[in-house]
């Protein structure tokens, strides 16, 4: 049997985000909520969140009807990839949305970062802003 503190280490992001009533990052899941709608996501809408930490954003997007894919160094639940800002394991033209909520400032190359983001949208969606 396991003990409680080795099941919380290896998940802190959920343990956090309990911790503190919801997601990690400025406006919790009521900012999520809005990007999502900005973003138009719903039925059928294939989104990556990078960076996806406990998965709150996939959750939220899930609820909409959207096929949601979650990046993270250390995935913690099904529905999440292992990867960084480095390397994204997606080929070209595979997502409608890309969402980076508090994550792209830990890009040690934005602009790379950024370009590689635009490869993996479809052709008609929103290209990341640089401004």
């Amino acid at each position: 049997m396991s003990h409680p503190l080795d099941a919380m280490l290896c998940d802190p992001w959920r343990l956090l985000e309990h911790a503190l009533d919801g997601p990690l990052h400025p406006g919790g899941a009521d900012a999520t909520d809005a990007l999502l709608d900005r973003a138009d996501v719903g039925e059928g809408t294939r989104v990556l969140d990078v960076g996806c930490g406990s998965g709150s954003a996939l959750r939220l997007a899930r609820r909409r009807g959207a096929r949601a894919i979650g990046l993270d160094r250390q995935p913690t639940e099904a529905g999440m990839v292992r990867g960084d800002l480095t390397a994204f394991p997606f080929r070209p033209n595979s997502f409608d949305v890309v969402l980076g909520e508090c994550v792209l400032c830990l890009s040690p190359d934005l602009e790379r970062t950024l370009d590689d983001v635009g490869r993996l949208l479809k052709p008609g969606a929103v290209s990341p802003s640089r401004t």
